[in-house]
């Protein structure tokens, strides 16, 4: 698998975890007309995209994809990814 496949299908993977888990959560109904909707509205969904919009900033303004770029990149999930629980957007309480 290629760099960027590999990329695309972890991209593909959150979102879809983070798409499931608001259905879920939400008990939404698919036939709903406005299910995907209320999906993309979601605070956590809209992290979650603006997140892997500034990782592919991120990849697209490196000179290459050396060990050191990649490395910034992890940390920057770590340090600065959504963190639910400690911003409030889950509550492990209720779920």
């Amino acid at each position: 698998m290629t760099a960027n496949r590999t990329a695309l299908t972890v991209a593909s993977q959150a979102r879809d975890t983070v798409h499931i888990y608001i259905q879920a959560r939400d008990d939404l109904d698919y036939s709903d007309p406005e299910f995907e909707q209320k999906i993309l509205a979601d605070p956590l969904m809209i992290e979650e995209l603006e997140k892997q919009q500034q990782d592919l900033k991120e990849v697209e303004c490196a000179r290459d994809l050396a060990p050191d770029s990649l490395d910034r990149l992890r940390k920057s999930s770590s340090a600065l990814g959504l963190q639910p629980v400690a911003r409030g957007l889950i509550n492990l309480k209720n779920s």
